[in-house]
């Protein structure tokens, strides 16, 4: 199968799930340099926190099922036998149902094709587009590289036409940027109340 090709793809019963990771370098450098502490820690599970609630809330909001998210080394373990984390990664466990045909045929056939990989590409953004807007001031670009690269590589494989394939980035890229700010809007609804 093509999609497995895709780093974040990981061998699933029938390809009915896709593995969102997050991986955070600063905690082991922290931890291997002697200076983290316990506040370092409960801000760097935060972050990951954040991130891994913004590819959950978008999954959910477009109506893709999500089978599980966690921040727990063991929990995910259990679940992805060949997951090799540490502290400061999560993981988000999505239906791809509706992505698996498409990553298998290789290629955009329709409108409802272009729909669904947009809406995977909006739930792999969610994470770092949460995690940058609510944690400005110690977004790094870098912990985020793996759902860059995991949309990346799905976009080039799918739509070989540069200008189109750029299309459909704006496009994820304006919709992830509204979808993150409404939930940022509800979540300070639910703390004034």
């Amino acid at each position: 199968m093509k999609f497995q090709t895709v780093k974040s793809f990981l061998p699933m019963p029938e390809g009915q799930k896709v593995i969102t990771m997050f991986s955070e370098n600063s905690p082991a450098d922290a931890l291997s340099a002697g200076v983290r502490n316990a506040a370092s820690e409960r801000f760097e599970e935060l972050k990951t926190c954040i991130h891994e609630v913004g590819h959950a809330f978008s999954a959910i909001k477009l109506r893709i099922p999500v089978d599980w998210v966690s921040i727990d080394p063991f929990f995910i373990k259990q679940r992805v036998s060949d997951w090799k984390g540490s502290f400061g990664i999560g993981a988000c466990a999505i239906s791809a149902e509706r992505i698996a045909p498409v990553l298998e045929r290789g290629r955009l056939l329709s409108k409802e094709d272009k729909k669904d990989v947009v809406e995977y590409g909006i739930t792999l953004m969610a994470g770092p587009f949460a995690e940058e807007m609510y944690q400005p001031s110690s977004y790094n670009i870098q912990t985020s590289e793996e759902d860059f690269e995991q949309l990346s590589h799905a976009l080039c494989m799918l739509e070989p036409r540069t200008f189109e394939r750029n299309r459909i980035w704006r496009v994820i890229f304006k919709s992830t940027t509204s979808l993150v700010e409404e939930i940022g809007r509800r979540y300070a609804r639910l703390q004034n109340c």
